[in-house]
């Protein structure tokens, strides 16, 4: 896919299905009757189902450009991680009374969508929780399991092209001339150039394998009556076939401390991970380069998308600002003194 075919699907609009589109289509193919509440989201469709037998549901409608390969892939990786470790909290998808993973549907207009149907995950969202060392480490510790299960699973899509694919950064140059001029850009300019000189060259003999790539704090929920509890790992949109590293480079761009020494806040993260799944060496000196490239990422992509999509602007910017903030702290450490301080993991 080009990147001009990427910003095209960018820009695509939602599907334009309602509630009671959604709850008539949930009743036709899965035989449950219930309610649906429409909940956030970016360009696709997400609904609550509440099932009149009491239970709940997930029903995800794709806007018209997904490719149906690329779902079954998201919906068979979350089969994959039911069977090798039924621990984890990752929904379940539910099938069709044909035995399918995904329906083909049109919506109202006639146009043609994708939708899938999957468990629902009780608990609140780890971004309204207090994110203590313990949480931190447990967070890195489920994440570890995560990796593990996803360790073994092949996809013919799992190499997919992606905006966010967290190594591929260096694509995101194309669309930094859209930005207007002035710090950020020259910050975002900086830090794409840094990461296709240093960062890119050590990861591409790393380990690889399927990741879920977008463990951030709307993704992770926390036990309503355990707040240290892991209930929920959310979201595959972005899963794909990457070096495992990624994952820690996603999820430590959010665990970043206030600061002069914003790298303290993820030492627990990176921790955590490392007792479960150890990392090599390689792994952690990419580290800190991948935590900027999603920096980055995360500021070129939503400003991007706010322009293409100016009535959801607030729900996509929700983060840039922290973004840019982190971005600017972290550039006061060089990364080779981070690569030194994340080593202490394996104590050397």
């Amino acid at each position: 896919m080009s990147i001009n075919s990427m910003t095209d699907a960018m820009a695509a609009a939602a599907p334009p299905f309602d509630s009671a589109d959604a709850a008539r289509l949930v009743e036709r193919h899965y035989g449950i009757q219930g309610q649906c509440e429409l909940l956030f989201g970016e360009r696709d469709l997400n609904f609550r189902v509440d099932a009149s037998h009491g239970q709940k549901h997930l029903l995800k409608l794709w806007n018209h450009t997904q490719d149906p390969d690329v779902v079954d892939f998201q919906m068979r990786a979350l089969d994959h991680i039911a069977q090798v470790d039924p621990g984890l909290p990752v929904p379940r998808v539910i099938r069709t009374a044909e035995d399918l993973l995904q329906v083909n549907v049109k919506a109202p207009d006639g146009t043609p969508h994708i939708a899938c149907l999957l468990s629902w995950r009780e608990g609140g969202f780890v971004r309204d929780s207090s994110l203590s060392e313990s949480l931190k480490t447990t967070l890195g510790a489920i994440l570890a399991r995560l990796d593990q299960a996803l360790l073994g699973f092949r996809h013919p899509a799992q190499k997919r092209e992606l905006f966010w694919d967290l190594s591929r950064t260096d694509r995101l140059i194309h669309l930094v001339g859209d930005m207007a001029p002035g710090p950020t850009r020259n910050l975002v300019l900086e830090t794409i150039t840094s990461f296709k000189s240093r960062t890119l060259p050590l990861i591409s003999s790393l380990p690889h394998q399927v990741i879920h790539q977008d463990f951030h704090l709307d993704n992770v929920l926390v036990s309503d009556t355990d707040k240290e509890e892991i209930s929920g790992i959310l979201d595959f949109g972005d899963a794909l076939y990457a070096p495992r590293i990624c994952e820690l480079g996603v999820a430590c761009a959010y665990q970043l401390a206030e600061g002069a020494d914003p790298l303290e806040g993820m030492l627990p993260m990176v921790r955590g991970y490392h007792r479960v799944s150890p990392l090599e060496i390689g792994e952690t000196d990419a580290l800190a380069g991948l935590v900027q490239a999603r920096l980055v990422s995360s500021i070129v992509i939503t400003s991007k998308m706010a322009d293409l999509h100016p009535h959801n602007r607030e729900y996509l910017l929700i983060d840039t600002e922290a973004a840019i903030d982190r971005l600017n702290r972290l550039r006061d450490i060089t990364l080779s003194e981070a690569s030194q301080r994340l080593r202490s993991i394996h104590g050397t």
